[in-house]
């Protein structure tokens, strides 16, 4: 079975690389000035070369999950999708006004929020 948790991280990391181009692009824009614009127009062969980066990973991806399709080995790694959540709240599940959730220290917020709390 191919381990398709590290070709997903891949194309997410290719993703993230495209995003980090793009905001230095912007970045450079909002200079305002001719340095500033030549600078983001240097950017546009990483953004290319990014861009092509993560079609190849999403595409050896989508390959793959069409493959492993069959096999049930998606349902392990990809992200939980809407309409797998199901509807309605579990009975056990915590809810707590907004005052008595601000008094709590940090780590007891995490506590909550992280152990399926709900504020209302």
């Amino acid at each position: 079975m191919s381990d398709i948790k590290n070709l997903y991280d891949k194309v997410l990391n290719a993703q993230a690389e495209i995003e980090t181009v793009k905001n230095q692009i912007n970045d450079a824009l909002a200079l305002g000035t001719p340095e500033g614009d030549e600078q983001a127009l240097t950017l546009e062969a990483t953004l290319d070369a990014a861009i092509v980066n993560e079609a190849k990973w999403h595409g050896l991806y989508d390959k793959l999950a069409t493959a492993n399709e069959s096999k049930g080995t998606l349902k392990n790694f990809i992200p939980v999708q809407e309409e797998d959540i199901p509807d309605g709240e579990p009975e056990d599940l915590k809810v707590m006004n907004r005052a008595d959730f601000e008094k709590l220290d940090p780590q007891k917020r995490k506590e909550f929020v992280r152990g399926g709390g709900r504020i209302k």
